[in-house]
């Protein structure tokens, strides 16, 4: 029976039994998921961090006790290990089952239908004096639906064209739809195990390369704050402002992508927008992280 994990060799004794065969991922993944304590509690962790962990901080300089040994990177839950896999698989095998989903519509010829004689649509009705108008979006420049420009295009009689009916096209829907369940539960009955091994093995991989001390750096407890709570790193260009750690550089040395804005004259702002997310929202000091405008942060206010 496998016991409770404590160290690196028993997720590596645990991997290497999983790809032996020896061990069921079932055996593995309880194995991984029950070890006691947090890694960063033992003795070996500290002992080399201690060894790695530097006298200044590696982004902005400072020799400010105390001093982290900060990881860059951060594994992943096994969850999110589990559906990346399983998306993965999935779409591979799903191209593959498209051409399934041709066959259907040929079950159902087409009949005739009124159709628009300026741009063939069947979205066609017959109004009352007599003429037909066509309510097709189909060429609408937007698709937004509040926003959608039908052709509008009026006449007398309309043409005939081979196109499917509205029963017909919801049979189509409907047949497409339960093949496509059936598809759904077939793969995850063949996969569910294969996708589970790979994810466990996955899992402990990334363990080991975050126990390993790869993706780490020496950082003061502000950028250390910064990178963890804000997701912000110090700008290398500058090395005074923070910005999203997703981006290069912050705001204001990125003058071709980003510009100050002209309202508050503070925050910066993409340049396909017009104002600062505060501005927009009308919230002081509000930021948008997703486009990285925490752009203008003094270092005393953190």
């Amino acid at each position: 029976m496998l016991t409770a994990m404590t160290t690196t060799d028993d997720q590596i004794a645990v991997r290497d039994a999983l790809l032996r065969g020896e061990i069921t991922w079932e055996q593995a993944l309880e194995a991984i998921t029950s070890r006691r304590g947090k890694p960063w509690h033992t003795a070996a962790w500290k002992q080399k961090r201690d060894l790695l962990i530097g006298d200044r901080c590696e982004q902005c300089g400072s020799e400010k006790a105390p001093l982290v040994l900060q990881h860059l990177w951060q594994p992943h839950r096994y969850s999110e290990i589990y559906e990346a896999v399983y998306t993965d698989l999935f779409r591979s095998e799903y191209k593959k089952w498209q051409a399934e989903l041709e066959i259907v519509e040929d079950r159902y010829p087409p009949v005739d239908r009124p159709a628009c004689p300026k741009c063939q649509s069947t979205a066609v009705r017959a109004l009352a004096n007599g003429t037909w108008v066509c309510n097709s979006t189909a060429n609408s420049p937007t698709k937004w639906p509040s926003n959608m420009i039908r052709c509008g295009f009026q006449f007398e009689q309309p043409v005939i064209v081979k196109a499917h009916s509205p029963d017909q096209k919801r049979a189509i829907v409907a047949d497409k739809n339960a093949r496509y369940e059936r598809f759904r539960q077939d793969f995850r009955q063949r996969f569910h195990d294969s996708v589970s091994t790979r994810a466990v093995l996955l899992s402990i991989d990334e363990h080991l390369r975050y126990v390993s001390f790869t993706d780490t750096k020496t950082f003061c407890k502000k950028c250390a704050f910064m990178w963890d709570k804000r997701e912000c790193k110090l700008c290398e260009v500058c090395r005074e402002r923070f910005h999203s750690r997703h981006l290069s550089r912050c705001a204001r040395c990125d003058p071709e992508h980003y510009k100050l804005c002209r309202k508050c004259g503070h925050q910066y702002h993409a340049s396909s927008f017009q104002q600062c997310y505060a501005c927009y929202t009308g919230k002081p000091g509000a930021y948008n992280r997703s486009e990285g405008l925490l752009a203008v942060v003094p270092p005393e206010e953190i």
